[in-house]
């Protein structure tokens, strides 16, 4: 049997009474009703003996006398109950008084605000930052392929003359000026050879054409010789002084032959392409040289965006080991491709980490705009979205014995700028005097209650200037 009483000041006292002590007692009191019957009908029977006014014993003085003992049950156990609540009634008063002395003010604590959730305890100890204001800077992201800026195609001046030597390769450095290859020059000495021999019989066929001339002329004064004989001496005076200087002039041209044996560069800069073999009589350009080794990164920008591009923009080009090349946009496609958009060309600082023909991603600085920042570490990702987890409805509570601030998670859906160092830009307007969790943010769901405790270290992001008034968000 469960005896429930309740006092005053609404404090419940429950106890249990185990009935077969009950049913003991009333067997107990049945034995002594029994008893004492048996020792009136004795008495009675001694009393007809002598009184012949004897009654029966009535039938229902045993139940009279069971209830009896029932009532003097329940009667003691009423005055233990009374006693038991005015025990805790006092009790109570008591505590009463002394949690209005540790809390004058008559602060509600948790226990007054929601009973259920006296015993909760937080999931996990967290540090807090707030979020920060700095100058971000705008970039329009992009990828691009890396150009020559100019470029200068290397022929040989020698027809039908097999390549001897080739002195270069494919990405060396040459001066302007420096021999890159070497053909043949065996049969063009030869050349040489035959023109200046020819050049000396041009001579003395003009020398001795000259000689006849000059004494052939008097004999026509003394009329030995005719006018017309006179004439063709000259003629042939002529012809062959015209010989010898076609002959001469042949000669030259082999020895100019034989001087453009040597391929020459015609400007410093990067060999770029090398067809020249040896021993193969070449039928087009030989070299390729990049001039000065100046290249260009070659991005192809959404027509929607190219407004926000200006000359002499500033651009920076990050290699494939995270080196930052620095540019300038050098000019501008007036018209799109034929893939609807429209180029752009950025001049490159000198890089020996970079090469013609490599795709890089890239950014033009489009100017600084102030945005607010948090560490990288306050991001979580979920979903393919990215969050940051705010502490709300901050309070202080008893624990455990020790006094800790406590709080409530809230998700709070965000959109990411550009990324420098350990700080990252939030495009999403965080709401006014947010308190954020510095780490660890994965590993809290919406609601849960957090310690909050004090880092180590002070980690606000505006006391990393370098890192955080530097930021980079994207302009795409």
């Amino acid at each position: 049997m469960r005896i429930i009483i309740v006092n005053t000041n609404k404090q419940v006292l429950s106890f249990y009474i185990n009935l077969s002590d009950i049913a003991k007692i009333d067997i107990d009191i049945g034995i002594w009703g029994d008893y004492m019957t048996e020792a009136n009908n004795q008495q009675k029977k001694q009393s007809t003996l002598h009184d012949n006014n004897y009654v029966p014993n009535n039938p229902k003085s045993k139940h009279t006398k069971n209830k009896l003992g029932y009532l003097m049950l329940l009667l003691a156990v009423l005055v233990v109950g009374v006693l038991l609540g005015k025990f805790w009634a006092d009790r109570a008063v008591n505590q009463n008084k002394t949690t209005h002395n540790a809390n004058p003010k008559g602060v509600a604590t948790q226990i007054d605000k929601d009973p259920k959730v006296v015993d909760e305890q937080p999931v996990l100890a967290v540090e807090v930052i707030e979020p920060q204001t700095g100058n971000v800077k705008l970039n329009l992201k992009a990828h691009g392929t890396v150009t020559p800026k100019d470029t200068a195609s290397i022929s040989g001046r020698v027809s039908g003359v097999a390549i001897e030597k080739v002195l270069v390769n494919t990405g060396d450095w040459v001066k302007k000026g420096q021999t890159l290859a070497l053909f043949d020059t065996q049969s063009l000495q030869q050349n040489v050879m035959q023109a200046e021999a020819s050049v000396m019989q041009a001579k003395a066929t003009y020398a001795k054409a000259k000689a006849d001339v000059a004494r052939v002329k008097p004999l026509l004064k003394m009329n030995a010789v005719s006018k017309q004989e006179v004439d063709a001496y000259i003629t042939a005076q002529n012809q062959a002084k015209a010989s010898l200087v076609a002959a001469q002039s042949q000669l030259n041209n082999q020895k100019i032959t034989l001087n453009n044996s040597k391929v020459v560069a015609p400007t410093s800069g990067i060999i770029s392409k090398k067809t020249a073999q040896i021993g193969v009589i070449p039928q087009g350009p030989l070299f390729t040289i990049i001039q000065g080794g100046r290249l260009e990164w070659k991005a192809d920008i959404n027509p929607e965006k190219i407004s926000k591009i200006k000359l002499g923009m500033p651009v920076l080009v990050q290699t494939a080991t995270g080196e930052q090349i620095s540019g300038k946009v050098s000019r501008i496609d007036p018209v799109a491709g034929s893939n609807r958009q429209v180029s752009v060309f950025a001049s490159l600082a000198p890089n020996q980490n970079i090469q013609s023909g490599m795709l890089l991603a890239g950014e033009f600085i489009l100017g600084t705009q102030s945005q607010q920042v948090v560490p990288v570490s306050a991001v979580v990702g979920s979903d393919g979205y990215d969050y940051l987890m705010l502490v709300n409805d901050i309070e202080t509570r008893n624990l455990d014995g020790k006094t800790q601030t406590v709080g409530r998670i809230k998700r709070f859906k965000v959109e990411l700028g550009g990324q420098y160092g350990d700080a990252v830009a939030v495009k999403s307007q965080i709401p006014a005097n947010a308190v954020i969790v510095r780490q660890s943010g994965s590993f809290l769901s919406e609601g849960d209650l957090v310690n909050i405790v004090q880092p180590q270290a002070n980690q606000s992001v505006a006391n990393r200037p370098d890192n955080a008034n530097n930021p980079t968000a994207s302009g795409e």
